[in-house]
């Protein structure tokens, strides 16, 4: 992938925070089959930044590896701190919350592309 228009468009269509699943890489560090994971961007080569579920960080090169959209329900709530003045976006995934962006006075993207997906709780039942 090498022109700006083909970048431009890989961008526009694999947002950060959409969920994949790996069908095919020829990597010996690949997750496996199946393996599903969070698309944090796209780089300015056109590969696809993706926090895969096993924790691996590996990137996914559209023509070489096949991924496909998982569609999967979660909810995406806001959290609101007022020691901060900053609101938190936050999803829940599976029984994970996690934040998924941040706005201050407007949407916060360096603080999003920071933390996204590494700020968590785990939600558990307490009898």
């Amino acid at each position: 992938m090498n022109s700006a228009d083909e970048i431009k468009r890989v961008k526009e269509k694999y947002l950060p925070g959409m969920r994949i699943r790996l069908v095919k890489m020829d990597d010996i560090q690949a997750p496996p089959i199946g393996t599903e994971g969070t698309i944090q961007g796209v780089d300015d080569i056109g590969s696809i930044m993706v926090i895969w579920d096993t924790g691996s960080s590996l990137n996914v090169v559209l023509g070489e590896d096949i991924i496909e959209m998982v569609d999967k329900e979660k909810t995406i709530y806001t959290a609101y701190s007022e020691e901060a003045d900053m609101t938190f976006i936050m999803e829940d995934v599976d029984r994970f919350t996690r934040v998924a962006g941040f706005y201050y006075g407007g949407p916060d993207e360096k603080a999003t592309n920071l933390y996204y997906g590494k700020l968590r709780a785990e939600l558990k039942k307490y009898n």
